[in-house]
Formats: structure tokens, sequence, C-alpha cells
């Protein structure tokens, strides 16, 4: 019964947070998210919002924290791999430095 009631209320701050963060108001939705993520502890969805919110709201250790905890639930979590690594590697995909690499050198 506890559990659901949790659940409930965790869901219930997700979806407000996810409004916030939508809005732009960052450090709002981080607070929310913060929350939602501690309730349902086991959620690697909510933790990966939680890190996108502090990222926005320029709490890096906080998003670092946060994209570390999701993907200890979930490791295959693509957008909170490339999340983490724009906090730490800064600049254009390697990808898109290979493009423009490409367009300069086509005959």
């Amino acid at each position: 019964m506890m559990r659901a009631v949790l659940k409930l209320v965790a869901d219930a701050l997700f979806v407000r947070g996810t409004d916030h963060l939508q809005a732009g108001r960052a450090r709002r939705a981080l607070s929310n998210l913060r929350l939602a993520a501690r309730l349902a502890g086991s959620n690697a969805g909510y933790f990966a919002a939680a890190a996108l919110a502090a990222h926005k709201a320029s709490d890096v250790d906080a998003a670092v924290r946060y994209c570390e905890r999701a993907l200890e639930i979930d490791p295959q979590m693509q957008p909170v791999h490339d999340l983490l690594a724009s906090l730490f590697l800064h600049g254009e995909h390697y990808l898109q430095v290979l493009e423009r690499i490409h367009a300069r050198v086509r005959p």
C-alpha cells in the first residue's frame, strides 16, 4: 500500500518537474525531479530527467551524480551517456567534425 502511494507521488512529481523543465524553469524542475527520483529509487528515467534538469540549472555535480545513478540502473540509456559525455567533453560531436572535414576534402 505504502509503496503504491510513493509511486503515485513520484509520478506526480515527475510530471510536474518535466512541465517545469519544458517551460524553462530548470531550478524548479530539479527540485521536483530530485524528489521523484529519490522516491522511485529504481527508475532510471527519473534519474535521467533529474540529471537533465541539473545540467540545465548549471549544477554539474548533481547532473553527474544523477547520470551515474541512472546508468547503474540501466547501463544502456544512450541519452544519459550522451549527457554525461557533454558534461566533460565540450565542443562538437566528432561525427559532426568528420562531416565538415569530408565536405571540405571532396573533389
